[in-house]
């Protein structure tokens, strides 16, 4: 009887250990896919709006105002029908180049072929001004019409920012409850002796340091630290890469929203791997996998 004590009792004990280790499992794969797919999101927003695909349009330039053409006014040069009819008849006065009366016929006619010139050459550059114009404008709505499907998929300003504060909200709390699981899981292995500590203990340091890495702490400690949840002013305001940038601003612009990013993801997989071990440890010893 009193051999048959100890074994119940380590039944019960495993069997609570084996409940409690898939529960455990269960929420950090949770958790875990939850913190993979908000960075995916952040870093997917990032590329979109440096690559143009966001339509920035609204949030960064104010529509122009609106420009009132005015036609010119009527010049003061004679129709071609008068200066026709002045040279026929060698007669008459004109108005503007020639005002003021002119004595004979040769000064009429002299002085309207040089009115008929003006006037003529003045036509030409309007019709190639015209077609300059035309021919732009023709370039312009074929741009347009190449470029109006994609327009229609972009996203917009509003929507991104909406994207990145949702996705910033999630990470923090689902980052934070993963370090907690793990936390909590290397408890669980202390108390029940189910071995794999060496694995669970490292996976917690690695999610408490990704952990670190991802918070906002530009929020903060503005200018002093950065974490790799990056908020919608800085993405599309503050660290703006131009035609001018140099090559250690664009380093510092990509290890900013990519360099980081690739660490913090670096470390989360690393401790899922971790705690992926110290599960397969545990049921081993349990005597469940061999």
């Amino acid at each position: 009887m009193m051999d048959d004590k100890p074994k119940v009792n380590n039944v019960v004990d495993t069997t609570d250990c084996l409940e409690a280790i898939g529960a455990f499992k269960a929420m950090k794969n949770l958790f875990f896919m939850v913190v993979f797919i908000c960075l995916i999101v952040l870093q997917g927003i990032f590329w979109l709006n440096y690559l143009g695909y966001i339509d920035v349009s609204e949030a960064s330039v104010e529509p122009a105002a609106a420009v009132v053409i005015e036609e010119p006014a009527e010049s003061a040069i004679p129709a071609m029908s008068d200066i026709e009819a002045i040279i026929e008849s060698g007669t008459g006065a004109l108005t503007g180049p020639v005002a003021g009366g002119v004595a004979n016929d040769v000064t009429i006619k002299e002085h309207a072929d040089k009115v008929v010139a003006d006037v003529t050459e003045g036509e030409t550059d309007s019709e190639t001004e015209t077609d300059e114009d035309a021919a732009a404008t023709a370039d312009e709505v074929d741009e347009e019409a190449s470029t109006g499907g994609l327009a229609k998929y972009m996203p917009k300003y509003e929507h991104a920012v909406i994207a990145v504060r949702i996705c910033n909200f999630v990470l923090v709390i689902s980052a934070t409850i993963y370090c907690l699981i793990l936390l909590m899981s290397v408890k669980i292995s202390l108390i029940g002796r189910l071995g794999g500590i060496s694995h669970i203990s490292r996976a917690f340091f690695l999610s408490l340091f990704a952990l670190v890495i991802l918070l906002p702490w530009q929020g903060l400690f503005d200018g002093v630290v950065l974490g790799v949840i990056y908020l919608p002013a800085e993405l599309f305001s503050k660290w703006v890469l131009t035609d001018e940038s140099t090559l250690v601003c664009k380093i510092m612009y990509f290890a900013r929203f990519s360099g980081m990013w690739g660490i913090s993801l670096l470390l989360l997989l690393m401790a899922q791997a971790r705690s992926s071990k110290w599960s397969k440890t545990t049921l081993r010893r349990l005597g469940i996998l061999r």
